[in-house]
């Protein structure tokens, strides 16, 4: 006969396993997730310019102005907070050369009454980028948080934080010549460099991508990010698209190029390819600017004008990082390349033409 006791142990056992499995969640490291109050440390700009462009130090953990930046951004961005179950870790290396990854693990286990899923999100980040190149890569991993296998939305937020966190904080990004925005931009022009292109792969596709899909709607980041998340497919298409048209247009195509110091226009022959991808890039940052500066009701005149020509100034060439080591030997940005772009915009397959866009880089940008 089976006591009373154990049919009461029974028909509890029974109602919690009845309510299903419990969440449970791991974290190793760092929080990523800190608290916003809509303004930034003072001392955020000294910490990202460190010593100056020769000697910044790579970013070994989660500082508390890098953490403020990330996360006030974050915020002001998507009205939310970053997902507090996020961790992070510093490494000295991680698998394929990467700067940084996004993981996730779950397993079940049965504990007592009933069934347990652990779920452990975890951002891995290397200990060797200087603090802008490091805050976009940071950017890109969080952006993973929408859509864990797919990297177009995270090279979207990586260039999405990078920038607006110049435009949230228009003293930050005068105190460190919006640096953020231009390693950034300069970033995506990396991953469209024709001369590596048998190579490319996922990250080179979703940069095209993430352009794109700013380009279609104008410079509004979270109408991309929409795009990009909700129809991950469509923009991965137009991507393959656009690749696909310009790859075989390796014809000699006149226009311009433009020296950056001092700003010096002169003639030039490139593939139309090339020309492609560089008006694209260009296009897309005024776009970003106009929508976001030239068009933000939240800004008032000064700060937009002077915002305006920062952010101008920094979107004409491409910058790209070092490791920061703080020998001095090695500069930590490095020299600003040369822009080019075509007047005629021709062939114009895949792009949006802003009304009053105009291509002269000094004038336009």
């Amino acid at each position: 006969m089976v006591g009373r006791r154990r049919l009461l142990l029974g028909a509890l056992a029974g109602a919690f396993l009845s309510k299903g499995c419990a969440q449970i969640y791991e974290c190793e490291g760092a929080k990523v997730a800190v608290p916003v109050d809509g303004s930034i440390l003072p001392t955020t700009a000294s910490y990202f310019n460190q010593g100056g462009i020769m000697d910044r130090s790579p970013v070994t953990q989660y500082d508390s102005e890098l953490s403020d930046l990330l996360n006030e951004t974050f915020y002001a961005e998507h009205g939310f907070g970053i997902n507090r179950h996020i961790c992070v870790q510093y490494v000295d290396e991680l698998s394929n050369g990467d700067l940084g990854q996004y993981n996730t693990e779950s397993r079940s286990e049965f504990g007592w009454l009933r069934e347990k899923e652990i779920e452990k999100l975890q951002i891995l980040m290397a200990n060797t980028t200087e603090p802008f190149r490091h805050f976009e890569c940071f950017s890109h991993e969080l952006g993973h948080w929408f859509a864990p296998e797919d990297e177009k939305p995270a090279e979207l937020e990586a260039y999405r934080l990078s920038t607006m966190a110049n435009v949230h904080f228009p003293q930050f990004a005068k105190d460190t010549n919006c640096l953020l925005f231009a390693i950034a931009h300069g970033q995506a022009l990396k991953l469209l460099d024709w001369n590596t292109f048998g190579s490319w792969d996922k990250y080179n596709y979703s940069a095209i991508a993430m352009l794109l899909a700013i380009n279609e709607t104008n410079g509004q980041f979270a109408e991309a990010h929409r795009g990009l998340v909700e129809y991950p497919g469509e923009f991965a298409g137009k991507a393959n698209d656009f690749v696909n048209y310009y790859a075989p247009r390796r014809n000699l195509v006149w226009g311009k190029a433009v020296q950056p110091s001092p700003i010096i226009e002169t003639d030039a022959g490139l593939e139309e390819r090339v020309f492609a991808m560089f008006n694209l890039w260009n296009i897309v940052a005024y776009q970003v600017l106009t929508y976001n500066i030239s068009a933000n009701p939240n800004l008032d005149d000064a700060t937009r004008a002077e915002l305006l020509a920062g952010m101008k100034s920094a979107a004409r060439f491409q910058l790209t990082s070092n490791p920061g080591n703080h020998s001095g030997m090695i500069p930590s940005i490095n020299p600003p390349q040369m822009n080019f772009y075509n007047g005629a915009i021709v062939p114009q397959n895949g792009m949006k033409v802003p009304v009053g866009y105009n291509n002269n880089i000094p004038q336009g940008l």
